[in-house]
């Protein structure tokens, strides 16, 4: 039997930067992973200034995001016409890049755990996992943040409550442009309101150009067929002034198709067990908030939740909602779910309003790009 006092099932963005922070700190903790390096995977892929300040917060950012592409040069495209350009310095990046330089600057090795979890089970004040090669770990707290995988979950006796199923679709790709583009990043709203489409965005990476394509079709719909045969003959036509302003390209490698289902587990109901990130609730991509949730839950539960319950124990599911009803935590899972909606409002919805919301941002962006040109 191996001991810790925390246990971090689940090595992506949310559970590296636990590990990483518990690790300054001193905590004696395992972080439980089946990979050695994190796998390519579609996932968010950019780094916003509010992202950049969570993870600067998070005392874990220089090292990170000096493995990551800096990008400042963006353009916006509404209805058909470029309405601005800006300098807004982000990073862009795709999701493993960013998971493998958490762990590879700030998870000792002696501290990871190479394996899968099969059961955790409750003893008295500690928890059991046992993993996939039969070793058993003893841990006062068991931190899940096993991102959509819901197995341990429903081990576990948690409940879900699915807040909008098939909400969206997320479409990722590799593009290669045939001279390169004038802008490091690129958003692009449809042509007219009368599509499924959400928007697509173009950006840099260290390792080439990405795009992702947000909408609300459904995998049977006819169009995501069009995108997998012939992805830049659809694109065309989902956007024909698309080609205006970005010149030609080639869509490269696999087309990846990810429908996203928003809900929130009951994570409160088990002692000793708490949930980050997407093991607690999910978030639409196209709204750009899931980074933000899962880097705002590690460094709470790290910073500031770990080291008080640790001290003060015992960790029954009482203690532990504390860190749920976080102040800072609600509001920003709060906005996660408004910011969703709203997207899906603002593309779907022929009300006058979001028909105003619509023209609204046009002029909005417009107006800003000619004063910046100006």
């Amino acid at each position: 039997m191996e001991h810790t006092d925390i246990a971090i099932v689940g090595a992506g963005l949310a559970g590296s930067l636990c590990a990483g922070m518990l690790g300054k700190k001193g905590v004696s903790h395992v972080l439980i992973d089946p990979r050695e390096a994190y796998p390519d995977e579609f996932r968010c892929e950019k780094f916003n200034h509010q992202q950049i300040e969570l993870l600067e917060e998070t005392g874990l950012a220089k090292n990170v995001l000096s493995d990551l592409m800096p990008v400042k040069d963006v353009w916006m495209a509404r209805f058909g016409r470029l309405v601005r350009k800006q300098h807004y310095p982000h990073y862009g990046f795709s999701y493993h890049q960013a998971v493998n330089a958490v762990r590879r600057h700030h998870v000792n090795q002696d501290n990871f755990k190479l394996g899968s979890v099969q059961s955790i089970t409750c003893s008295g004040q500690e928890h059991i996992i046992e993993t996939s090669d039969g070793t058993e770990i003893s841990a006062k707290l068991v931190v899940l943040a096993t991102g959509a995988n819901a197995a341990l979950q429903k081990q576990l006796g948690m409940s879900q409550e699915m807040l909008s199923e098939r909400h969206c679709l997320a479409i990722g790709f590799d593009l290669e442009p045939e001279t390169d583009f004038e802008f490091d990043t690129m958003t692009y709203w449809p042509e007219s309101a009368s599509g499924k489409m959400s928007y697509l965005t173009f950006f840099r990476t260290n390792t080439g150009w990405r795009a992702n394509l947000f909408g609300y079709w459904n995998l049977k719909d006819p169009q995501i067929a069009n995108l997998k045969s012939d992805p830049f003959r659809c694109l065309v036509s989902l956007m024909p002034n698309l080609e205006k302003i970005t010149g030609r390209f080639s869509v490269t490698g696999k087309l990846r198709v990810r429908p996203i289902n928003l809900y929130q587990w009951n994570a409160n109901q088990v002692d000793g067990v708490v949930a980050l990130g997407d093991a607690w609730s999910s978030s639409c991509p196209g709204a750009g908030t899931g980074t933000t949730k899962a880097m705002n839950d590690a460094l709470l539960i790290s910073k500031t939740f770990i080291p008080r319950w640790l001290e003060h124990g015992p960790m029954n599911a009482d203690t532990l909602s504390e860190f749920y009803n976080a102040p800072r935590k609600l509001e920003i899972d709060t906005e996660s779910i408004d910011e969703a909606y709203k997207l899906r409002h603002i593309t779907l919805s022929k009300s006058l309003y979001w028909q105003a919301q619509r023209w609204a941002r046009f002029l909005y962006h417009g107006m800003r790009g000619k004063l910046a040109s100006g």
